[in-house]
C-alpha cells in the first residue's frame, strides 16, 4: 500500500547546543489512515508538524509527503 508519508532518519536539534533533539528513524503512514499524535509539552509535536509541512527545514533525514 503506497504511503502519505514517509520518515526515514529524520534528525533536528534546533541549535548544536542545544539538550532538545527530535530523531525518528523510520516511519510511514499509510494512504488514508488516521494518525494521533500525543505527548507533552516541549516533546517534539509542534516540531514535527512543522518539519512536515516545511515551516521548519533545517533537519537531516529524509521526509516525503
Amino acid at each position: 500500500m503506497p504511503y502519505s508519508l514517509s520518515i526515514q532518519d529524520l534528525f533536528f536539534t534546533w541549535s548544536k547546543q542545544s539538550e532538545f533533539a527530535l530523531r525518528i528513524p523510520n516511519w510511514q503512514v499509510e494512504t488514508g489512515k488516521k494518525v494521533f499524535l500525543y505527548g507533552r509539552s516541549g516533546e517534539g509535536k509542534s516540531t514535527l508538524l512543522n518539519l512536515i509541512s516545511g515551516i521548519e527545514n533545517r533537519y537531516s533525514g529524509d521526509i516525503h509527503v
